[in-house]
């Protein structure tokens, strides 16, 4: 009986291939897409499940108030956890990263800067598991040790054999020599916990410069480099361990502080973006809920198609469906053939789907994880998709068509007296209107997140950041003083200027400061920017009040800017000028308020800053370039004066306009799917109103037949069959424009600096999809409107 079903079913389709070729790629773009979400999903939720004991685990991290402006990181004061230690009596073991990223040198071979490497205690290798190769966790209770990764091993000493491996030098910026003293098995499994090295923790605190200039006594430390990992006892409840870490704060912050330091469990970790996770990419949960709801407008839309395409068959069908009813088959039976052929139909969309998935990973490489490749398909998890996802697609989309092609009475089918489903019109009206409300919502969205992407590229930043780059010096011992000296003797550079960051980025320095009689009259966390006195004019801010700093090489006075200077109580800029400011308990003069600039992206207001001379300026280089010049030559030039200063280290020079687009790189991302889900839908959506173009013609074949016959042109027919499209894409165009208003309105209360919708968007957007509209219906109506009448009014 199954044969029969599925060889009747491949019969009807192959003699109907145009319209099953049409089914085919609508369900095959929804369930290609469907598979790639569900592989991102699938990727993202299984990241460190095979951690022991993992439910107990947590991470220590901090919610920093900035004048009332708040701050996730995973930075927290190092002192905080040996206070843990001797105190909380729920904590099982603990243990504390320290992220590094060194340029490094085996014996001559330069490696440039490296990433995944840590401080480490030997305490994080029991909480977090591994296999050691060789050596022990004893090693890293000694300074100037470290622990290999086996590919790390491979890659620093190509050829050694592991064993031989132990007791060779690495060197770090040139200046921390350490020692292999053990080897490791890389986790095995999707994880965040990727580092490779791990040098002794020993090595940071035996190190008095190390400390100084990691801040490792310093109860305002809130580096983001730094991850604090507790495992609780059987038990304990984090709500007890947040008391705690409350109490300790007490006796070292401020007593007006508002920071916050809490756990965060370790299935956390790989989707709460606020808190980082070792620099590395992060989920959003939001956003994989929003890509399954995606995956189910886009399966629907195709399923749409299905009802559409196959009710408008119908009158087609009718005499077999007559047929077999009058030689004794039930309508069940009939129910199961025409599902038979829906499950056959879905089968074929979704072999074609297994294929379309390398072209969709290749041209949103940008936007999947790394990750996520067809190597995915070995997975069970994945594996098993496919026909579960069949089953229902095929259920969904052959449910409707069957129960009602099943319902044919025999009689009035073999009389000729039925043509089609005239009493299910209006569903595939509503339908066809669905489809398109979904696709102009899309569309109104897509448009209105790149006008805000425009206008966060084109807003005023409050600086000039056109052809700026800054050098950063090599490891915390180096500076870029001699690297100027060179870089001002090259004609092609125009301005030079020391600045630990540049006026835009996505780190934040901060400390606590005290001014005035507002909100900022208590000891405030306050973010701080370290500059000489060129910085203010090499990146064009201005100056609300004041003046400019002095040369100075220490932090003697103060810049404000004026979101500080309000928040201080000043109603006017100068009245700022010539105030103390509290700035780590010695009071600085404040000389001049600088106007607000953006110093991150659209999505945060503007922060209160302050801005000061201090060595860690001369950290960093900031180098402008003639307009007239020639940019390779003069790169080339700056790159061997960097090799002169600093032959051991990889030249790399960061652009100021790249920093400031990572603000955005997330929309630019967003920005892309629904460019592409927007198209994907139009085409779905023009399916389906083919369907119905296809049903409506041939439902009024005789009409238009009459109609020719009394005179009636073929535009007027046209003309006829467009009215009804033209109404049915106004419905779709008005139920679309108030979702996307609703959607896009609330997104954009995520940034601070905003635009205003569009009036524009909704009436631009109805009108491009009715053309579209418009012009699938026409062929289908110019085409019945060609017939011959004589041919369209014979009766057979």
């Amino acid at each position: 009986m199954i044969r029969n079903y599925i060889r009747i079913a491949l019969r009807t389709l192959w003699k109907n291939r145009f319209m099953s070729a049409v089914n085919i790629l609508g369900l095959s773009v929804g369930i290609s897409a469907a598979l790639v979400i569900w592989m991102i999903v699938h990727y993202d939720l299984s990241f460190d499940k095979f951690h022991k004991d993992r439910d107990r685990v947590y991470r220590i991290v901090s919610q920093l108030d900035f004048s009332g402006m708040q701050i996730k990181t995973s930075g927290v004061p190092i002192g905080m956890l040996g206070k843990l230690r001797e105190q909380s009596t729920g904590v099982e073991k603990s243990t504390f990263l320290y992220q590094y990223s060194p340029n490094v040198k085996v014996q001559e071979q330069k490696f440039g800067v490296q990433k995944r490497i840590t401080f480490a205690e030997p305490e994080y290798f029991s909480l977090f598991e591994y296999k050691w190769l060789y050596g022990s966790p004893a090693v890293l209770k000694s300074p100037l040790q470290v622990v290999l990764t086996e590919e790390r091993a491979a890659q620093y000493f190509p050829g050694t054999a592991l064993p031989d491996v132990i007791g060779r030098e690495v060197r770090y910026d040139d200046s921390v020599r350490v020692t292999v003293g053990g080897i490791v098995e890389s986790l095995k499994g999707r994880t965040d916990f990727t580092f490779q090295e791990f040098v002794s923790m020993q090595t940071v605190i035996s190190d008095k410069g190390m400390r100084s200039t990691r801040g490792w006594d310093n109860w305002n430390n809130f580096n983001s480099a730094i991850s604090m990992f507790v495992l609780l006892k059987p038990g304990v409840a984090p709500e007890k361990i947040n008391t705690q870490l409350e109490n300790i704060i007490k006796d070292h912050a401020d007593k007006d502080s508002k920071n916050q330091y809490f756990l965060q469990p370790l299935r956390d970790l790989h989707f709460q973006s606020d808190f980082g996770a070792f620099d590395q990419r992060q989920a959003d949960l939001p956003v994989l809920y929003k890509l399954g709801a995606l995956v189910v407008f886009l399966l629907l839309l195709g399923c749409i198609n299905f009802v559409n395409l196959q009710t408008a068959q119908a009158g087609e069908r009718a005499r077999e469906i007559g047929i077999r009813k009058s030689l004794g088959s039930s309508r069940g039976k009939v129910m199961a053939q025409f599902l038979g052929e829906s499950f056959v139909l879905t089968t074929f969309a979704a072999i074609l789907s297994v294929f379309l998935v390398p072209g969709i990973l290749y041209a949103f490489s940008s936007f999947i994880p790394d990750g996520v490749t067809m190597a995915m398909f070995a997975e069970w998890q994945v594996f098993l998709f496919i026909p579960l996802l069949v089953l229902v697609v095929s259920l969904l989309a052959g449910i409707y068509p069957a129960f009602v092609l099943a319902r044919f009475q025999p009689v009035k089918v073999l009389k000729n007296q039925v043509y089609g489903v005239n009493s299910k019109a209006r569903l595939r009206q509503v339908l066809t209107v669905s489809q398109f409300a979904i696709a102009l919502a899309l569309i109104m969205a897509t448009v209105i997140v790149g006008e805000q992407t425009k206008y966060a590229y084109r807003k005023s930043l409050g600086f000039d950041k056109d052809a700026r780059f800054f050098l950063k010096a090599p490891g915390w011992k180096y500076n870029t003083v001699a690297l100027k000296s060179k870089l001002e003797a090259i004609p092609e550079v125009e301005g030079l200027s020391y600045g630990y960051a540049p006026p835009s980025s996505p780190g934040t320095s901060s400390t606590t400061m005290a001014l005035g009689t507002g909100a900022m009259a208590e000891a405030s966390m306050v973010e701080v920017k370290y500059i000489d006195e060129k910085y203010v004019p090499f990146y064009n801010l201005k100056l609300a009040a004041g003046r400019n700093l002095l040369p100075s090489d220490t932090v003697k006075e103060m810049l404000v800017n004026e979101s500080f200077a309000r928040a201080a109580g000043f109603t006017k800029p100068e009245d700022a000028v010539g105030q103390l400011l509290t700035f780590n308990d010695i009071k600085k003069p404040v000389v001049g308020v600088i106007a607000d600039f953006h110093t991150k992206g659209m999505q945060a207001k503007i922060p209160p800053l302050a801005l000061t001379a201090g060595p860690m300026a001369k950290t960093s280089l900031h180098v402008s370039l003639r307009k007239n010049a020639d940019a390779h030559r003069a790169m080339d030039k700056i790159k061997a004066a960097w090799e002169q200063v600093f032959p051991d280290d990889e030249f790399k020079a960061t652009y100021v306009d790249d920093t400031v687009a990572q603000f955005y790189a997330g929309e630019k991302k967003l920005s892309k799917l629904l460019t592409w889900a927007t198209g994907v839908a139009i085409f779905i959506s023009c399916l389906g109103l083919l369907g119905l173009a296809i049903y409506a013609t041939r439902q009024r074949t005789k009409e238009i037949g009459i109609r020719k016959v009394l005179g009636a042109s073929v535009g007027s027919i046209v003309m006829l069959f467009s009215k009804d499209v033209t109404k049915l894409v106004c419905i779709a165009a008005f139920i679309a424009s108030g979702v996307a208003w609703y959607a896009m309105n609330s997104w954009l209360q995520n940034f601070a600096y905003h635009i205003n919708i569009p009036w524009w968007v909704f009436p631009a957007a109805a009108a491009a999809a009715l053309l579209l509209a418009l012009a699938t219906v026409a062929t289908q109506a110019l085409k019945a409107a060609m017939v011959n009448p004589v041919r369209s009014l014979k009766s057979e």
